[in-house]
């Protein structure tokens, strides 16, 4: 994963490359991250989503906080 377009990229209204709009290098986690671990990074981060990727960067799929959140609350305490 080379970079990522949020928001304010995708508003712009000059004619720019998406190399150019994006945010390069953008914070990810890896499958085996703890759930609890990845939603205080996001509120840390201020991010809504999180990419998961493998060791070389291929793009997996999207971590939502509101998702994780919900799953977190839903999931039983540790033993």
């Amino acid at each position: 994963m080379l970079g990522q377009l949020g928001q304010a990229a995708l508003a712009r209204e000059d004619d720019v490359s998406v190399e150019e709009a994006m945010t390069a290098g953008p914070s990810t986690v890896r499958p085996s991250f703890e759930l609890d671990r990845a939603v205080e990074r996001m509120h840390r981060e201020h991010l809504n989503t999180l990419p998961v990727t493998t060791s070389d960067g291929r793009l997996l799929g999207l971590l939502d906080r509101a998702t994780a959140e919900q799953a977190l609350a839903e999931s039983p305490a540790p033993a």
